[in-house]
């Protein structure tokens, strides 16, 4: 009889069963030389002790010889051992990205994701330089690359997928080179070279190795690569964009990502659909129209054609309009109505649980008037901008340093310390708003001159600098001609 005996080094080979029981020896070689009986490849071969319930017992075994390590069920992930054990019932996991992009579809999904995203970029930032000059040259150059529009779908992205990954394309296309750190210097970045930003869908990508073992690492559950379809690249060739970061046991659960926004929202969205559901079929049946006649004949194996003529005509003549006769011995007409008093509330406060999630008002999600006598919604027009604030400096002040270095790079071939950005303020103040605010600039520069504080000069400077002035440009050193002409000069500093 043949057989297949497993090597070591994981061959197969085919040996034959003698009558004496000898098998084949294996060598160094790993192949047969020497016969081998059965009690060697028995001992070979065996269980570890602590699983043979044929070798002396230890107190590694129970009485049946079960090792006692034994859990006695299949191996099973974090979260699965959490539920399991009752410490997580009910408790979320990642529902994957095949799930997210078709909740992305959904359009009260998209209005969160996407207002968020439209918010933190619609007023963009500013580059800050001592040389004026200096700093236009550098947004000038982040603006050509479309660098606006690369972290609005990376914001689109964070709220759907939970992370967003953008490749940072320097022109490199060698395999061995990409592997390789991108570093922040001349040689890396050439001044005036290829210079682009490459969006990487999150479903591309999985991560390659990274330390799970010592915490002091600078890759301590930081992927050091990425594989996009294949094409291993180093980390930080890549704007990392995450939104709602995940504990460290949770983050290779998520792809090293963070969670999405239309996951945290998927269960207020399915309450709110049933809710909706349901209102929309009490509302079918509300009224409800009783007709009582002799149903005799129809209950009790008759014809019910003289029923069905009489519902029939009773159906034809129905409006506000019509007369109904009825039989006024056998006949009569009922109207039961559900009462639908607090359904429209019920609605409304799904709803609303909804747009809580989002931390934003209704009047910004859904476009509707505040309600309620004097209501403008000001003050949660404001706690959404200070929140949207908030999610623009976690979510883009990394990616954008990076940008930043990588544009001042491109442009001068080298960084400049004193280059920095600034977030535009997201509430933008109206026209009547900012005269009021250039009026009290004005009656403070006036009162600071006349005690002396400050100069027409620096007033002049501050109009000059300020973007919300009307005098933004002005030139500082062509002073206007004071009323009344020069100032005598016995007169000192404009005061007898």
């Amino acid at each position: 009889m043949k057989s297949l005996l497993i090597t070591p080094d994981r061959r197969a080979l085919k040996f034959t069963a003698h009558p004496t029981d000898q098998l084949p020896r294996l060598g160094a070689s790993g192949l047969a030389n020497t016969p081998l009986n059965a009690a060697d490849c028995a001992e070979r071969y065996a269980l570890p002790a602590v699983m043979d319930v044929s070798r002396p017992k230890s107190g590694l075994v129970d009485a049946g010889g079960m090792a006692l390590d034994s859990v006695g069920a299949p191996c099973a992930d974090v979260m699965q051992f959490l539920a399991d054990t009752g410490g997580m019932i009910g408790a979320p996991s990642f529902i994957g990205y095949a799930s997210c992009a078709n909740l992305s579809q959904d359009p009260l999904m998209r209005a969160g994701v996407e207002t968020l995203a439209a918010d933190t970029t619609r007023q963009w930032m500013d580059v800050t330089h001592p040389d004026m000059v200096k700093a236009k040259s550098v947004k000038t150059v982040m603006d050509r690359m479309g660098l606006r529009h690369v972290f609005r779908r990376a914001a689109s992205d964070t709220g759907y997928f939970g992370v967003a990954r953008v490749f940072i394309d320097t022109g490199e296309r060698d395999h061995a080179a990409l592997r390789e750190p991108l570093r922040l210097t001349p040689d890396s970045v050439l001044q005036g070279g290829n210079l682009s930003f490459i969006h990487i869908d999150p479903s591309l990508m999985f991560p390659g190795q990274y330390n799970a073992s010592d915490p002091l690492s600078p890759w301590f559950y930081r992927p050091r690569t990425w594989f996009a379809l294949g094409r291993e690249i180093h980390s930080s060739r890549f704007l990392h964009f995450v939104q709602h970061p995940v504990p460290l046991l949770l983050k290779p659960a998520y792809n090293f990502g963070g969670i999405p926004s239309v996951q945290m929202a998927l269960d207020y969205l399915v309450h709110f659909a049933g809710t909706r559901e349901s209102a929309a079929r009490l509302l079918k049946k509300f009224s409800l129209t009783v007709f009582k006649t002799n149903m005799q004949s129809v209950l009790y194996g008759g014809g019910d054609d003289d029923v069905r003529r009489r519902v029939e005509y009773f159906a034809k003549n129905r409006d506000n309009d019509g007369v109904e006769l009825v039989d006024m011995e056998e006949e009569e007409i009922l109207q039961i109505n559900t009462p639908l008093s607090g359904v429209v509330d019920i609605v409304r406060q799904a709803l609303e649980m909804l747009a809580a999630v989002w931390r934003m008002p209704v009047t910004k999600y859904l476009g509707v008037s505040p309600g309620g006598m004097n209501a403008t919604g000001e003050s949660d027009l404001q706690n959404w901008y200070d929140h949207a604030s908030g999610q623009q400096a976690s979510m883009f002040d990394e990616p954008m340093n990076t940008a930043l270095a990588l544009a001042q790079l491109h442009t001068f071939g080298a960084i400049d310390p004193d280059c920095g950005f600034t977030w535009a303020a997201l509430k933008k103040p109206s026209d009547s708003e900012l005269a009021i605010i250039n009026k009290t600039k004005a009656d403070t520069d006036a009162v600071l001159q006349q005690c002396g504080a400050i100069s027409a000069e620096e007033i002049r400077g501050r109009l000059s600098n300020d973007p919300q002035s009307e005098y933004t440009g002005l030139d500082v050193d062509d002073l206007p001609q004071a009323p009344g002409g020069e100032l005598p000069d016995d007169v000192d500093g404009g005061l007898l």
